[in-house]
């Protein structure tokens, strides 16, 4: 029996999500966490794990998006999907952030810029609450509590569930336009791999 695109898109999704997250990810993750030292009471490792899975999820969603609408073009694809993604990797706040983007770009990136939405969820899971000690060689530079390494930051108003969510609502969004996008496309014809 053959089955609709949408069952068969939705059993590929949970079973290949499943394999990724334990077989792949969570493990390399829970080793890369600890040996970076960041937080590991409170379940915030947990949520650190959560927030990068999400991000997966949903860089994998965008590619999906991306093939279902230029599907007879992978070379096209390729090269916008590597757009996106150099994009996202440079204005999430792992190297500049979206301060260094002239103003009226900011608020595009912004809103589409998964990487920087999970990054925000992350910062403010490790830094929340958190209370640090200076000593007199340090006082100059140092932060005595995650509040203000937040505020440093500019997410001292932002919550990591919140910030979770946009990302299950984002890749939710995705995956169900790459459904609706492949099979639009799928009665057409289609050019071999």
């Amino acid at each position: 029996k053959i089955y609709r695109l949408s069952t068969l898109f939705l059993a590929v999704t949970i079973t290949d999500g499943i394999r990724f997250i334990f077989v792949g990810l969570l493990p390399s993750i829970a080793i890369l966490h600890r040996m970076a030292g960041l937080s590991t009471g409170n379940g915030k490792m947990a949520v650190f794990m959560l927030a990068e899975a999400l991000m997966v999820l949903t860089a994998e969603s965008v590619g999906l998006c991306v093939v279902g609408a230029l599907r007879y073009s992978r070379a096209i694809s390729q090269r916008l999907i590597s757009v996106i993604m150099v994009t996202s990797m440079v204005t999430s706040g792992f190297y500049g952030g979206l301060s260094k983007l002239p103003r009226h770009m900011r608020q595009v990136v912004g809103i589409f810029n998964f990487l920087e939405i999970g990054y925000v969820a992350q910062a403010v899971n490790e830094f929340e609450g958190n209370e640090y000690s200076c000593t007199n060689e340090t006082a100059a530079r140092c932060f005595s509590s995650g509040t203000q390494v937040l505020e440093s930051l500019g997410y001292e108003d932002d919550s990591k569930w919140v910030e979770l969510g946009k990302l299950v609502a984002m890749m939710f969004i995705l995956r169900v336009l790459s459904v609706l996008l492949f099979s639009t496309f799928s009665k057409a014809k289609r050019l071999p791999l």
